[in-house]
């Protein structure tokens, strides 16, 4: 498997149902995504795992509670996981709840071939996309500028965003 980018240079991403077997690959992707947050406390490594591990499982009940009939999905490249997606559809909106990949495979044109499909989805169907994004994740923010989304509000700490077809 190759990490270098997408763009005609390796397969191209397939999305599977999450399976409860994927647990330990969803736990290191919530860590490689917060580890920078979580270093300037200068943890134990033991506390520091703890803490994780409670975060992430937080994280995993507010979605299961806020989203149950959400898509779980897998991101997989040349048949390995190396991401996640959970996307919601309501009435006349779909929601990119989490995305997640490995850091290799990060900036690689990975994050608009997901998102674009999704994009594709909602037009297919008339819906519009909504996500929120991390006021410190400019990197991301910056893919949803690129991609038409619209910031529709900004609380300081996140950055609620939308995508119509018209937009």
């Amino acid at each position: 498997m190759t990490s270098e980018n997408l763009e005609g240079k390796a397969a191209p991403p397939v999305r599977r149902a999450e399976a409860a077997s994927d647990q330990a690959l969803l736990l290191n992707l919530f860590i490689a995504a917060r580890a920078q947050h979580f270093a300037p406390l200068n943890l134990p490594a033991p506390v520091l795992d703890m803490l994780m591990r409670q975060q992430f499982l937080a994280q995993s009940a507010s979605y299961a509670a806020q989203y149950p009939g959400a898509r779980r999905e897998i991101i997989e490249v040349d048949g390995a996981p190396i991401g996640r997606m959970i996307s919601n559809r309501t009435n006349g909106e779909m929601r990119l709840v989490d995305i997640a990949l490995a850091p290799a495979w990060r900036s690689k044109g990975l994050g608009s071939i997901l998102i674009t499909a999704l994009m594709d989805e909602a037009r297919a169907t008339g819906a519009a996309l909504a996500l929120q994004v991390a006021c410190d994740n400019a990197r991301a923010a910056a893919l949803y500028d690129r991609l038409g989304f619209e910031t529709i509000a900004d609380d300081g700490v996140y950055r609620e965003m939308r995508w119509t077809a018209a937009s």
